[in-house]
Order: C-alpha cells, then structure tokens, then sequence
C-alpha cells in the first residue's frame, strides 16, 4: 500500500539533504490523497493543506499539522459533504490561501453536479466555520491566488476570473479574460496563477496556441 506523507527537507551541512516525516495519512477520517495540493504555512508555524478524499464523509479534508516538539499533530479542519448534496462543497484537489484575517480559501467541486465552487474557512472560537462564496458553471481546475487588498484570482475550464470582497460579506465576481483557443491564444488552463507586483498575473494552458499544445500567458493589469 501505498503511504502518503508531509515531509520536511532540511540541510545536512554536508551539501546534502535530509528527509523527515512529518505526518503519515491513514486515508480515513484524518484525509486521503493529500498529493493533488502544496501547503500553506502561517506565521505560527502551522501548515494547512486538502485532501481529496478521506474525512468523516468520505469526501475530502481541510486539515492542519501544528509542531509540538520534535513531533507534528494533524487536525482536520473540515470534512466536505458536511451538507445534503454537498452544498459545501467535496474533493477538494489544490491548495489554500490564507488572509491577513487567517479565513482560509480553496476550491472544490460543488454539489450534485459538480460545479466549481469557491469555499471559505473562518476561524470561530477555536473552531472554524466553513461556506460557500461562490459557484461556477464550469470546473475550476486550479488553486487560488490572492493579492494585498484580499481579491482572489483563479481559473476556470475557459477563464481567467477575480472575485471581490464587497464589505457586507458577499464577493463580486468578474471574468478577467475568455480564452480564444488556437491559433493565437491558449485553452484549458491548469495550475495556480502567478501575481507579480505590478497586478499582471502569469499562468498556464494544456491546449491553444500556435500548435496547440499549450501555452505560458500573461494578462496585464490594467
């Protein structure tokens, strides 16, 4: 059988590295196929992370591994399909972003007809609280990306979009750019965008371009 773990690289002072584990998962109610996503740290040192599938639900976690010692301690933060026809959303495949509030933002797939949806995690009084900002027509294949006012931006099967506090709670959403496909533009954008300090964001497709077989992509800030 195959063991997923969190692992920690640390110099050897040799010109070498070594390896430590710093948490096993048993595929059941602490999360299963954590491989999908990377981890967010935050200044205490904890590390937040998905996994796909596992949970009290069978449907994916939140979790979080805080030091304590020499040792790390594995907390799952939330378990998805928590909600009749998984209105808070399940599987989740890529990482988090974390505010300068500590709400944590992620997406999942997003009830019985697996839309994408946007999910957010707010820490209550030593709990969290989990809901939906948001939900897509399309799939959204890649993680989240998040500037220094708190707009998140990622991709869906066919866009580029950003979604907005508006200060009562609630987000506005808007597509930023539409691909065209081929011969001059990119289709099926995977993975995380980059955002550099300018605004202009950096990322992906599998398809598109010249030949049709992806491209790297900038959209501008304007």
């Amino acid at each position: 059988m195959t063991v997923i773990h969190v692992f920690e690289l640390s110099p050897d002072g040799n010109e070498g590295w070594t390896e430590n584990a710093l948490y096993r998962f048993t595929g059941g109610t602490d999360g299963g196929s954590p491989n999908f996503a990377g981890l967010t740290l935050d200044s205490a040192g904890n590390l937040y992370g998905t996994a796909s599938l596992g949970g009290a639900n069978g449907y994916g976690v939140v979790f979080e591994l805080s030091p304590e010692g020499t040792s790390w301690t594995e907390t799952v933060v939330y378990s998805f399909c928590s909600q009749e026809n998984c209105t808070d959303g399940a599987s989740p495949r890529n990482g988090l972003v974390m505010d300068k509030a500590g709400n944590l933002y992620g997406t999942a797939f997003y009830g019985p007809n697996s839309a994408g949806g946007i999910f957010e995690l707010s820490p209550s009084g030593g709990a969290w609280m989990e809901r939906i900002i948001y939900v897509f027509d399309g799939l959204v294949y890649s993680g989240l990306t998040t500037d220094s006012v708190g707009d998140l931006f990622g991709v869906t099967s066919s866009t580029v979009f950003e979604l907005s506090p508006n200060g009562d709670g609630n987000w506005n959403p808007s597509v930023i750019h539409t691909f065209a496909g081929p011969p001059k533009d990119g289709s099926a954008p995977e993975g995380t965008l980059a955002l550099d300090q300018a605004g202009n964001l950096y990322g992906t497709t599998t398809g598109g371009g010249s030949r049709n077989l992806g491209t790297v992509y900038e959209v501008v800030c304007k």
